[in-house]
């Protein structure tokens, strides 16, 4: 689903909810799906701590997407 294996270029064809080249990422998955296909991280680029404190009324902050589904404030 996600790489052809004659020469291993990305090839993943689904849905997307962030742009690919969100904030320069550049569609390289790794940049945000670090650990897993499933699984993101807004940290790898925003900083953790700065986060938390502008979201310091929302508990869970796992999903970023949820409220910010194309990547924007």
């Amino acid at each position: 689903m996600c790489h052809n294996t004659s020469d291993w270029s990305v090839r993943y064809s689904g849905g997307h909810t962030l742009p690919l080249n969100h904030h320069g990422a550049g569609s390289a998955c790794t940049t945000c799906h670090s650990d897993s296909f499933s699984g993101y991280t807004c940290y790898n680029c925003h900083d953790q701590g700065r986060t938390q404190r502008q979201h310091e009324n929302i508990s869970d902050l796992s999903d970023c997407a949820a409220c910010h589904p194309t990547g924007n404030h």
